[in-house]
């Protein structure tokens, strides 16, 4: 696209500019490549068969979930092994967990509509403090 503007230098002499003006297009899939970017993250967490975690994980975003696979194994000592405060987590143990000392729950869900599927083993032991 190319406009001419006429511009006076001199009474005499007329000259003529041109201006390009440049449009871009923005690919549809570079669109939503970059939309998808933006989206929040949900944390989707897996202990895998032989893997071993020692550090509670903490599903604090909506959507978050955790799946302990049979023969993966989450012992965390002295806290809770899942921390699911985020709405609508979801927790699937097929493996092993456990978690020793004062107050440390297996799993200490706090948000709204989580689902916690246990399929594998779950022990805690430890006390409450008063």
């Amino acid at each position: 696209m190319t406009d001419t503007i006429a511009g006076t230098v001199d009474p005499h002499h007329t000259l003529s500019f041109q201006m390009q003006a440049t449009r871009s297009a923005v690919s549809p899939i570079a669109l939503m490549l970059g939309l998808l970017a933006c989206q929040p993250a949900i944390a989707q967490e897996v202990i895998a068969d032989g893997d071993v975690v020692t550090e509670t994980i903490v599903l604090d975003e909506s959507g978050d979930s955790l799946t302990i696979e049979e023969g993966g194994t989450l012992d965390v000592a002295d806290a809770d092994g899942v921390d699911a405060s985020g709405d609508d987590v979801e927790v699937l143990n097929q493996g092993t967990l456990q978690t020793t000392g004062t107050n440390a729950a297996g799993v200490n869900s706090s948000g709204a509509d989580a689902d916690i599927t246990n399929e594998g083993t779950l022990t805690t032991q430890g006390e409450a403090s008063a």
